[in-house]
């Protein structure tokens, strides 16, 4: 109606009035993600803010809060500029923030002092790489794709070396006997964000690189020198599944390789944290109502060990470590069984059933073509689970002789049916009767057409 219009524009206005009153008692140069602090100006002509301002620090080191840490000066077009002073470390109370600051203090993020060890080998032919111990926590398997040839596993994967840069007498850092630095950027001397240098470990055979599929964290750095990562996350390899020619009760196998990408056994090997693998460790991890799972009852279901491959004929010193990891997966064979087996061998029962139904039971022919059709659908939807490749597997050696038993049966029974309802005076079909009066035809006006010599046909020799 027109009091509801005229109530409407009557609020718009008013909305739009309150509006610009608002914005003419905003402060100059002022925006919606700027904080307004209350100022004061002294004499030397600097606005200082006052204390509730806090500025941004770098991630990992304590700075004292000092309202002189941050100022502001009118520059010559009127407009308030900050000034941050450099923030003061908090080392003097602190002895975890003086540990860091010393530690960090002319480290290079971006190498490792290869001498230190070096100077170990006995003579400079036998020099090794830094050992990168490498363990990985299986926490459960999410997805295995056979068809694309792929694996997702959430893991815990950790690695353990030695910084001889990063030790110190704990006394004189209130009995401090670890700290932490950040790794950041999937790790490795390119790292941004982090803050000590870590070894390049990656999974060779990648569907997904560690650096995006793992979560960067926080490492643990002992008194001796001994760091500690560990990062949740997942490995994405692809593999050649071994086993599949058993399926649908077989245990797929999938090896994966880790080493260094950049750095040759001459400067990082690879090598085993203890038996290179644990499986589980938490509440929550294993599956439930799940295809795939790690056998962990029987024998060996990961196996970690240590390969080098030889070095390239431009470096024969330089050979390339790496951790093979072969893990196993069971599949669980119920699910197929139940739908897909066990139901193909009642219905080849019932389709061989048909047999002693009477010829004049229209039901017997259809039977056996639902035997037929179950068998060919069985092949159809169990093919999607599996490759299109030229082994074949146990499930589809069964399918064709199932398929091939259903087709006898369907055949048997047309036959009978047939000569059932045949009431000629031969059993031969009308069409062989067709073809055999066509030869004989042909036969006949050969033979008439032939020449002859003396009233008699000649017979070629």
């Amino acid at each position: 109606s027109f009091r509801q219009i005229l109530c409407c524009l009557i609020f718009s206005t008013s909305a739009v009035i309150v509006t610009a009153a608002a914005r003419s008692r905003r402060p100059p140069h002022f925006h919606p993600g700027q904080r307004s602090h209350p100022t004061r100006r002294p004499a030397n002509g600097e606005v200082e803010i006052e204390p509730e301002y806090t500025p941004k620090f770098e991630r990992g080191v304590a700075y004292r809060r000092d309202a002189s840490s941050a100022a502001a000066t009118i520059d010559s077009s009127g407009n308030a500029r900050m000034l941050m002073n450099e923030a003061i470390p908090n080392g003097s109370s602190d002895p975890s923030t003086r540990l860091r600051a010393d530690l960090l203090s002319g480290y290079d993020r971006g190498t490792y002092p290869w001498d230190s060890v070096w100077s170990t080998a006995s003579s400079p032919n036998n020099r090794t790489g830094v050992p990168i111990e490498i363990g990985i926590n299986f926490h459960r398997v999410h997805e295995v794709s056979v068809v694309d040839g792929t694996v997702d596993l959430i893991v815990w994967f950790r690695l353990r070396w030695t910084d001889p840069r990063m030790t110190w007498d704990p006394a004189d850092y209130g009995n401090l006997t670890a700290t932490w630095f950040w790794i950041g950027d999937g790790g490795g001397s390119a790292g941004e964000t982090s803050e000590m240098w870590s070894p390049d470990i990656t999974l060779w055979n990648l569907d997904q690189g560690l650096e995006t599929s793992l979560s960067d964290t926080y490492a643990s750095v002992q008194s001796d020198g001994t760091v500690f990562w560990s990062r949740p996350g997942h490995l994405k390899p692809t593999c050649r599944f071994t086993g599949l020619g058993d399926f649908p009760f077989d245990t797929l196998s999938c090896k994966m390789e880790f080493g260094s990408w950049s750095y040759s056994g001459l400067y990082v090997r690879p090598i085993r944290m203890g038996s290179g693998y644990s499986i589980g460790g938490s509440d929550t991890a294993g599956q439930a109502f799940s295809e795939f799972r790690i056998p962990e009852g029987e024998d060996e279901p990961v196996v970690c060990e240590e390969h080098v491959y030889p070095p390239y004929p431009g470096a024969p010193e330089e050979d390339w470590p790496v951790m093979m990891c072969n893990v196993k997966f069971k599949r669980s064979w119920q699910p197929y069984t139940r739908g897909y087996i066990l139901l193909q061998v009642i219905l080849n029962f019932a389709g061989f059933a048909s047999f002693w139904l009477p010829v004049a039971c229209g039901e017997r022919i259809s039977l056996t073509i639902t035997a037929l059709l179950a068998a060919v659908a069985s092949e159809l939807v169990v093919a999607s689970s599996l490759p299109s490749a030229a082994e074949m597997t146990w499930f589809q050696s069964f399918s064709i002789f199932s398929l091939v038993y259903a087709a006898l049966a369907l055949f048997e029974s047309v036959a009978v049916i047939y000569f059932f309802y045949n009431h000629r005076s031969t059993l031969k079909p009308r069409w062989y009767c067709y073809l055999e009066r066509h030869w004989a035809n042909r036969q006949h006006e050969s033979h008439a057409s032939a020449p002859c010599k003396d009233g008699l046909p000649v017979i070629n020799e």
